[in-house]
């Protein structure tokens, strides 16, 4: 695909991180842009060309409209239509997107899997944990890390699924009935759930634009949590975030950054090897810089919000050429 060939792009999802996206688009290409969303965006739909409501995790519905709208290009920047396989259906369509397939969504969608693969290829970067379907075994194993841990479903749930002692996980009881109630509830989709030992140290967020092995990586940025000043109050899925001039916030080195990369491609790679799929589309690498060094804390495959936003008002490049290339 040419990028001169891109006269309509279609932009899934309906956040902070599509709003920006779509001004970024109308702002540095002549493309029609349109947006499947689930719920109206007003800042998307006074900047888009057109666009359509609909569950994001109606595939079908999604890859019939770009194909009615005779769409050049899909740039799926959600994690739910990816790991329901939107961008496989697109390939059988014959409709170009940028995303990745089903199999290597997972890194997003399965934190099982992405904690085993890295484990894998870079033993260094994961913490100590276990996966378990047992929630009496999952709460043995808490006790034994002396209940400093974090505990994840499995599965999406929107960036508000993770606690974490001395967070939102104040004693052992809290600790034990949030493992019981992922078991019970099913919370990401998932009975299953992993027990970690808890990080401790200043997170940062490494996003980079994926092309099978090769990554185009971007400056670094750091999101807050909190829901009020100071680091206080219950978690959200973020309340902001900040960038610095240059590639590294103040607390990070040259050499945390090269490792947090390092962690990445190797993650790729062995994603590669263990699917069979290569993998495309915006990867966000969430790390720790810790006592011990650089440490994953999750991926997610796509770009983060409210991250993206530091991200592409510092692009020198437009977005379409460095996705198209």
């Amino acid at each position: 695909m040419s990028l001169a060939s891109v006269q309509r792009v279609l932009v899934v999802g309906s956040w902070a991180k599509e709003e920006i996206t779509v001004e970024h688009l109308k702002r540095t290409s002549s493309a029609d842009v349109l947006v499947y969303m689930d719920t109206e965006n007003p800042g998307i739909t006074r900047r888009a060309d057109q666009c359509r409501l609909g569950s994001l995790e109606d595939v079908d519905a999604i890859v019939s409209w770009a194909r009615e709208q005779g769409v050049d290009l899909v740039l799926v920047t959600t994690a739910a239509p990816l790991a329901r396989g939107l961008v496989d259906r697109l390939d059988e369509e014959g409709l170009a997107a940028f995303g990745p397939p089903r199999a290597v969504a997972r890194l997003e969608s399965d934190k099982a899997f992405t904690r085993d693969l890295v484990r894998r290829c870079r033993p260094d970067a994961v913490p100590r944990y276990e996966v378990f379907e047992d929630s009496a075994a999952a709460v043995r194993f808490a006790e034994e890390l002396g209940w400093q841990v974090a505990v994840k479903p499995i599965g999406l749930t929107d960036g508000l699924g993770v606690k974490v002692w001395g967070d939102q996980l104040r004693d052992a009881a809290e600790v034990a009935a949030y493992i019981e109630e992922i078991g019970r509830r099913g919370i990401g989709g998932s009975r299953r759930v992993i027990v970690e030992e808890r990080l401790e140290g200043e997170e940062f967020t490494l996003q980079a634009l994926v092309h099978g092995d090769r990554l185009v990586p971007t400056p670094t940025v750091q999101d807050h949590k909190k829901l009020l000043p100071g680091e206080a109050g219950p978690n959200t899925a973020s309340m902001g975030s900040y960038s610095a001039p240059g590639w590294l916030l103040p607390f990070l080195s040259a050499a945390d950054y090269d490792v947090a990369l390092d962690i990445m491609r190797a993650t790729l790679v062995a994603a590669r090897e263990e699917t069979g799929v290569g993998g495309r589309g915006f990867l966000y690498g969430q790390f720790m810089v810790t006592a011990g060094g650089v440490r994953l804390v999750e991926y997610n495959f796509r770009p983060g919000d409210p991250e993206w936003m530091n991200t592409v008002t510092t692009l020198k490049t437009p977005l379409l050429d460095a996705v198209v290339e």
